[in-house]
């Protein structure tokens, strides 16, 4: 008799398990790997969004980065000398040399190399005077609002007279290519 009046109960049991079993094995663990490819999906998406939030910034950056760069450039062409301004150019290192006190010698334009939207300009130049004149006109010439650099810089004792000297140097202009249209 106990093992009759026990029977329906396994039969419940073993049902319930059999259920249980079918629930966990055919929809539970199914759906487990479903939520865990969602979350991946869900990982990647949120990695894409912190990307997309990154690469914002840097848009901001680089567009504040492009006013800066729009704006030095406007400023550097309103007191860029113009290729076809050299005389005036040629004039003022001129008259910073007799300011100086210098004895300009030669100064020699030679042709344009063209960079794109600038010129460069080399200009030799070849002057005499004392120690202190002499840099006083390269101090003269590198205070010009035009865009220039001293290069080759060679200074000797003047054959002469002992207290003044020679100096021969290459003076770069950068001028101003831009074509304007309209």
């Amino acid at each position: 008799m106990s093992i009759l009046s026990k029977s329906p109960q396994w039969t419940l049991t073993g049902l319930i398990v059999i259920g249980a079993s079918t629930y966990v094995f055919f929809w539970f663990l199914p759906k487990q790997n479903d939520l865990k490819d969602l979350q991946k999906v869900v990982d990647q998406k949120q990695e894409f969004v912190v990307e997309a939030m990154s690469f914002d910034r840097r848009v901001d950056s680089l567009r504040r980065r492009l006013v800066e760069v729009q704006s030095f450039t406007k400023l550097w062409r309103s007191k860029a000398p113009r290729t076809n301004e050299f005389v005036h150019l040629l004039s003022s290192i001129s008259e910073h040399a007799s300011q100086s006190g210098a004895l300009l010698q030669r100064m020699k334009p030679m042709d344009a190399v063209s960079r794109g939207v600038i010129n460069e300009v080399p200009i030799a130049i070849e002057c005499r005077g004392t120690f202190h004149e002499v840099f006083d006109f390269a101090r003269r010439l590198e205070d010009m609002a035009a865009n220039l650099c001293i290069t080759d810089w060679r200074i000797s004792t003047s054959g002469e007279d002992g207290g003044n000297v020679q100096c021969e140097f290459g003076l770069m202009v950068f001028a101003d290519n831009h074509k304007k249209t309209g």
